[in-house]
Formats: C-alpha cells, structure tokens, sequence
C-alpha cells in the first residue's frame, strides 16, 4: 500500500465513522421523542386507572357507577392501544435506522475497498 492510498483509506475511515455515528445520534433523538410521547399515554393510562378505583369505591348508584366504569374502561383500551401503536412506530424507526446504518456501512467498505483496488493498480513494480 502506498502513502496515497493509506491516507485516502485513513479517510474513508473516518468518513465511514461520521455517518455512522450521525445516524446512531438521529436514531436516539428519534426513540426519545417516542418514548416521551409513550410516558405521556403512559401518565394518562394510571391516570385513568386511579379513576376507575376511585369510582368503584364510590357510593354512586350501582347503575351509575357501572356506565362511568365502563366509560373509563373505554377510554383506557384506547389509552393502551395507542400505547401499543407508539411502541411499534419506535420498533419500526429503530429496525429502520438499524437497516440505514448497516447499508452506510456496507457502502462505506465498498467504497474503501474500490479504493484500495485502484491504487494498488497504480503502483509500479520497481522488481519487474
């Protein structure tokens, strides 16, 4: 290897380090604004929760303690499957961001090699 191609290798390196490393950085920007949003539905599901045990050890009518109980209990499927909705979309971004990252890697290391290729065509035999 010669002194052109071991610089242009070194930079590539560090090309191939920067992309990965923004990558990863956009990835957990991207899973803590998920995960903030997921705490929130998590808030308003205890939230809720703490309702329903409130109205169950209310003194309302038995009638009327049910429809609010129920009512809670509705709005807490929805809580929770929009929960569930959240955690998918984070599974998603991450298997996404994870394929990105691979495919900048994989392009990274296709690039350097086809470097070195060419610069170890370039080099003259002295022996010859």
């Amino acid at each position: 290897m010669n002194i052109s191609s071991s610089v242009s290798h070194s930079a590539m390196s560090s090309l191939s380090a920067s992309k990965t490393s923004s990558s990863s950085s956009s990835s957990s920007s991207s899973s803590s604004s998920s995960s903030s949003s997921t705490s929130s539905l998590e808030q308003q599901k205890s939230s809720i929760e703490q309702q329903i045990q409130q109205e169950s050890a209310s003194n309302d009518k038995a009638d009327v303690k049910q429809q609010k109980i129920q009512a809670l209990q509705a709005e807490l499927q929805q809580i929770e499957a929009e929960i569930q909705q959240a955690e998918q979309a984070q599974q998603t971004k991450q298997t996404n961001k994870t394929a990105e990252v691979s495919n900048n890697q994989a392009e990274s290391v296709k690039s350097i090699s086809n470097e070195s290729n060419i610069n170890s065509d370039n080099i003259i035999d002295v022996y010859a």
